[in-house]
């Protein structure tokens, strides 16, 4: 029975006695009142690294082992001992049908067919690399030893590459905390950082299957399993994809054409792919898609290449490492206004906090960090037009009208008056297969790549008025004009003085500003007038802003010290202070809009709500510096408010936020 065969493991050798206590932690994820019964058994296995375990296998050396249903720790481990050598044997039997000339080796041409005759179909490049490896000669056969190396190479590595598993182990690591399990409910944050556009309704139904004992936490060979799940159904989806958009090769295999690609990616989840990036990815590893297709197994290496480079085009990366090597030291907030990006400071925060959870904790991002964050950025942004797209759409419809469209791309600014009347929709917001656009009438992914489009207008313009929006520049000349008087075309530094407490007031009183302030000032002006043209006069603004924004940051920073909230808790809280901030500036909350937020968490009466306005309030004015006038709290007051709340277990929030932080159960399928 082909199903039965997996990449297996050896009993013996140096790890035999960590792979005992393994199988242990295993039969107590199974057990239930101290015993294993037989149903659990092809799961057991499956979590002690065995793919697709032979059923009929099972049944027999159970019944070798005990006449009846269940099984005791010490059985268990015997029966995967057992399963083991029945396995190995196989396999070896298996390598001597193969080897038809009796030479004893087996070509690489021929490994695969083994492989499949076993039930398993690791891609291609993983096979060539474990083969490599092994190889030592390099003269493209095997021996029967060296084909068992490549069997325990896939084992190890759960039928991943090297750098997969790497990648795939140093994300776990950096979320065990101290019982080497991590929480079910990150795996779909994991999977979003290691690229994986799985729907959430999968990745809820996979975690169910691996969490047997519903403990709401994964051990790594459950976290691996989970791994090797998705990309089994990655494969179905792209199964499902190129039976689409197949074309037939001489020898009967489906191709994959570069005209293609951008359909199997939508299907495999990514909504709105960058398809030149996955062309460059393909050139690298020597496949020139505009001149010949290719097989599946090269577009999953080609996959797993645009992967690791974050699905950015090589353009992108240029610019992203020139920006890095300029701004290392300054700022990321700087760095992503330079590549075009106007987000909230808050937006901002939270997704290098993202970058930052996998990773060991630092000031600033490295060079693969800031392309990663690049790559959330654009997730975020067709996150953000997809929650547009539902809020105008109408119940029971799933089409808006061009005119509509236009609308809303106007009221979001990507539309100037001009355009608006003449606006239209290009061939390229309708190249991924399936797509609809007739009749005035547009679908979601039309909307989406018009989106993605116009915002990449709205990037480049950023960058050429220096990181500042068209509405942003036209504020500027306005407050340049007020100080202007004598209409000159520049402003003394007494009167940018007076711009400056006008524009950023909390930094022009704060004592301990001034120097910096003094300095900057000095660098703006150049020349020594003592006065400052419209362009240097941005370029102040520009580096006030990169002053602001780092000061922000190293406040949250203290206050995150200071309130020891983990990473999720601070996740968690950014999320209510982001929903309770209902202006969308991503600065502060007033006490209104904490009041009613922390009332939707527990009730609150009127004592209540008194006790809460002078906590609020002690908070405020004892962390806001010399900006007295303010009655709103930032973000880091937030937490150190949340903080004082949850330490005197205000009106039972300790109960009612008992979850932050903590896993959630799984939700029932529909």
């Amino acid at each position: 029975d082909a199903d039965g065969y997996s990449y297996g493991s050896r009993g013996d050798g140096p790890d035999a006695e960590g792979r005992r206590v393994a199988y242990l932690k295993v039969f107590d994820k199974i057990k239930y009142d101290g015993e294993a019964h037989k149903d659990m058994l092809v799961t057991g296995l499956e979590l002690c690294g065995f793919d697709r375990p032979n059923r009929l296998w099972i049944e027999q050396i159970m019944n070798g082992i005990t006449k009846f249903s269940t099984l005791e720790a010490s059985e268990f481990l015997v029966l995967v001992e057992t399963y083991s050598q029945k396995q190995r044997a196989s396999q070896i039997d298996a390598f001597n049908r193969c080897d038809s000339d009796g030479s004893g080796l087996v070509e690489m041409t021929e490994l695969r067919a083994l492989f499949q005759s076993f039930g398993l179909d690791p891609p291609r490049y993983v096979l060539d690399e474990a083969f490599a490896e092994v190889d030592v000669d390099q003269d493209g056969a095997i021996d029967v030893d060296e084909f068992q190396e490549v069997m325990e190479i896939l084992h190890v590595q759960d039928g991943f590459t090297k750098q997969e598993y790497k990648s795939f182990m140093d994300v776990f690591r950096s979320l065990v905390r101290d019982e080497d399990e991590i929480e079910c409910e990150k795996m779909a944050g994991v999977l979003d950082y290691l690229n994986f556009a799985l729907d959430a309704k999968s990745i809820e139904r996979i975690v169910r299957e691996v969490d047997i004992d519903q403990s709401g936490k994964l051990n790594s060979r459950e976290y691996l399993m989970c791994l090797r799940k998705v990309q089994q159904k990655e494969v179905q989806s792209m199964q499902a994809a190129v039976a689409l958009v197949q074309m037939e090769g001489p020898s009967d295999v489906p191709f994959i054409r570069a005209s293609d690609v951008e359909g199997i990616l939508v299907r495999l989840g990514y909504t709105v792919p960058q398809v030149g990036a996955y062309l460059e990815a393909a050139l690298e590893l020597g496949y020139d898609l505009s001149r010949q297709p290719v097989e599946v197994d090269d577009f999953w290496r080609v996959l797993a290449a645009w992967r690791r480079r974050e699905r950015l085009t090589n353009e992108d990366l240029v610019e992203i490492d020139k920006v890095f090597l300029r701004y290392d030291k300054t700022g990321t907030g700087k760095a992503l206004r330079c590549l075009g990006w106007k987000v909230l400071f808050e937006v901002q925060q939270g997704l290098i906090r993202r970058v930052h959870v996998y990773v060991e904790e630092s000031r600033k991002l490295a060079c693969w960090q800031l392309r990663k964050l690049v790559r959330l950025l654009q997730a975020w942004e067709i996150g953000t037009l997809e929650e547009v797209w539902r809020k105008n759409l109408l119940a029971g419809e799933r089409l808006l009208s061009v005119a509509h469209v236009s609308e809303i791309f106007f009221n979001l600014g990507y539309l100037e008056a001009s355009t608006k009347e003449t606006f239209q929709v290009e061939p390229s917001d309708m190249s991924v297969p399936g797509s609809y656009c007739k009749q005035d009438m547009m679908d979601m992914t039309v909307f989406l790549k018009i989106g993605c489009r116009l915002t990449g207008v709205a990037r480049t313009n950023f960058k050429n008025n220096g990181g500042f929006s068209p509405n942003e520049v036209q504020h500027m000349q306005e407050y340049f004009q007020q100080c202007d008087g004598d209409g000159s075309g520049d402003i003394s530094n007494r009167e940018l003085i007076t711009l400056i407490e006008e524009i950023f007031p909390a930094m022009a009183s704060d004592p301990a500003m001034r120097p910096q302030l003094l300095e900057i000032m000095r660098e703006a002006d150049a020349d020594g007038s003592g006065s400052l043209d419209f362009q240097d006069f941005m370029n102040l603004m520009k580096q006030l802003r990169d002053l602001q924004d780092h000061e922000r940051a190293v406040k949250e920073l203290q206050a995150i010290t200071e309130t020891g909230f983990c990473a999720q808790e601070v996740s968690d809280f950014r999320e209510l202070f982001m929903c309770a901030d209902r202006t969308h500036t991503g600065g502060h909350i007033t006490l209104e809009q904490a009041t009613d937020m922390i009332g939707t968490i527990t009730p609150l009466n009127d004592r209540y709500k008194a006790d809460f306005q002078n906590i609020f309030q002690h908070i405020v004015h004892t962390h806001q510096g010399t900006d007295t006038s303010r009655e709103a709290a930032d973000f880091p007051e937030f937490l150190w408010l949340m903080k004082a709340l949850l330490s005197k277990n205000f009106a039972n929030l300790v109960e009612r936020t008992r979850s932050f932080g903590q896993p959630q159960p799984a939700k029932p399928e529909d």
